[in-house]
């Protein structure tokens, strides 16, 4: 297996690992099992630094083969080792990535959004709504009477 080929397959490799953490992250969202995700996050994190550390990996093992790093020299090394197809199913896979992780992010700030909403309106003018008995505080006066 060429040198650079082997980053490539590694690479890849690591990615799809981190999609499936993304689509994991994800579903765990869209199913609100929301105690998944730290968990997930964990995961996807870990895998994140893996991916940096393959990529650069890769970079050097294209610098050991004279071209510059970056998407020039990395596109260059892929031509003349030959495995083009190789790179570019790896720009396809972090492009999906990419995409998803984008999603997942959108998906995350809603759920905050909604829970700052949220508690906003049970902290509203600081009034509790429910008396430690669990009744429901009228007028915030102390007095309670049952819910319903």
């Amino acid at each position: 297996m060429e040198p650079l080929l082997g980053h490539l397959v590694a690479q890849a490799d690591c990615l799809d690992a981190f999609i499936a953490a993304l689509e994991a992250e994800d579903d765990a969202l869209s199913q609100g099992r929301l105690q998944e995700l730290p968990a997930l996050t964990g995961r996807k994190n870990a895998l994140l630094a893996s991916v940096a550390e393959l990529d650069q990996a890769r970079e050097a093992a294209q610098v050991a083969l004279g071209h510059p790093r970056g998407r020039a020299g990395a596109d260059a090394a892929a031509a003349r080792q030959g495995v083009q197809d190789a790179w570019t199913a790896l720009l396809a896979r972090a492009e999906r990535a990419r995409d998803l992780n984008r999603r997942v992010a959108a998906k995350v700030f809603t759920h905050l959004d909604h829970a700052t909403q949220a508690l906003a309106v049970l902290q509203a003018d600081r009034q509790p709504l429910y008396g430690r008995d669990g009744a429901r505080s009228v007028g915030g006066g102390g007095t309670s009477r049952p819910a319903g």
